[in-house]
């Protein structure tokens, strides 16, 4: 009767901290999806397969809801990048028109979907793609990614984010060695963007900034 109390015990017990890491995961991804505009700078390293020494890069990146996610690396040297769900756009320099597009890329658009849905936190996009697993303690949550879609486990092996009131680190390892760290500092929510930087969302570089009030809508 000892043992079968305590198992019933440990059972309940596991029930219970399943259902507080599910609660406490739909705050967090609550959370990250209250704003439209999120801005900051990351600094990326990147662990290539055959490579001694890291590539370390840093930058800046705006996400904004509905359009997309401009990635403007600064150093070690300039390249930028706009990743929408419909097309990849790449940057000639910071003033720049858009460079002409390119051919299409199958890795690349899977990892530009993931980034696109880990940064709008698309818990429904992320799930027909992943496993997830949640940590959630008080220094802040985790998630775990294991592919469970066939086309992207055959680029990505398993991703790790980390984060407590903004998503701070990004970790991905792919199926031929690569890992790729990159760290978010200073991840803010403005209220609205320059000119300059809304026209980066689309290749013809027209797009407008939407009126400050409604950016958080």
């Amino acid at each position: 009767m000892g043992r079968l109390t305590a198992a019933v015990t440990l059972f309940l017990a596991l029930l219970t901290s399943a259902a507080h890491a599910q609660t406490d995961s739909g705050q967090i991804i609550k959370r990250l999806q209250q704003h439209s505009l999120v801005a900051g700078r990351f600094t990326q390293t990147r662990e290539l397969h055959g490579l001694s020494r890291p590539i370390t890069s840093s930058g800046k990146f705006i996400f904004w809801r509905h359009h997309g996610l401009y990635w403007e690396t600064l150093s070690p040297f300039y390249q930028a990048t706009t990743f929408t769900d419909d097309e990849l756009i790449s940057w000639l320099s910071p003033r720049g028109p858009a460079a002409k597009a390119a051919p299409d890329d199958r890795v690349q658009r899977h990892v530009s979907r993931i980034l696109l849905a880990l940064f709008a936190a698309d818990m429904s996009t992320i799930d027909k793609l992943f496993d997830s697993r949640w940590t959630v303690d008080e220094a802040g949550w985790s998630l775990e990614l294991t592919p469970a879609n066939a086309a992207v486990g055959k680029v990505i092996d398993r991703a790790w984010l980390r984060g407590e009131q903004q998503l701070r680190q990004l970790r991905i390892a792919t199926r031929n060695g690569d890992v790729s760290t990159i760290r978010f500092e200073d991840v803010m929510a403005p209220a609205a963007l320059e000119p300059s930087r809304c026209a980066r969302f689309n290749r013809q570089a027209t797009l407008r900034c939407p009126d400050p009030v409604a950016a958080d809508q």
